[in-house]
């Protein structure tokens, strides 16, 4: 390419127009007064044993002959 060529097409070139916008200086969301002001129930989390998932989220028990397919590649 010659310099002339390259130069045209930089001028040619449109500045980016972004196509989304963030809002700046938008305030935060009121929070409510029942939120705990002591900072040791700050951190708490509530944690779900095995026990107590729901049966339509618990996992499937797979057969041996699904097992045995997994292990050799899908290929008989």
């Amino acid at each position: 390419m010659n310099t002339k060529m390259i130069v045209r097409f930089y001028q040619t070139v449109k500045p980016h127009q972004p196509l989304i916008q963030f809002r700046h200086g938008v305030p935060e969301i009121n929070k409510s007064k029942s939120t705990p002001s002591s900072p040791s129930a700050i951190g708490v989390v509530q944690t779900i044993e095995d026990y107590q998932i729901p049966t339509k989220f618990k996992r499937v028990m797979m057969e041996d002959a699904e097992i045995n397919a997994i292990n050799s590649g899908g290929a008989e």
